[in-house]
């Protein structure tokens, strides 16, 4: 048997601002980011949060794992 699909009216467009570009985010990534980062690491500021926005997630997660292990120093 077949489902009918429900009825929305003609989208034509949707937008996914993922990186702060219409919506300031930077809030809300930094809070993301310390919300991963293991208790003993300095929480990263919305400074930094802003830094690595709009520039990929490998970006964020060589910085992620930098800080993890030690090696980039604040």
């Amino acid at each position: 048997m077949l489902c009918a699909m429900p009825a929305f009216p003609r989208i034509k467009l949707i937008i996914f601002d993922l990186d702060g570009t219409l919506v300031d985010t930077a809030a809300d990534m930094a809070d993301a980011i310390n919300d991963v980062l293991p208790r003993d690491i300095p929480p990263v500021t919305l400074e930094e949060a802003r830094a690595v926005m709009g520039a990929g997630d490998d970006t964020l997660a060589n910085r992620l794992s930098r800080e993890t292990s030690g090696l980039d120093q604040r």
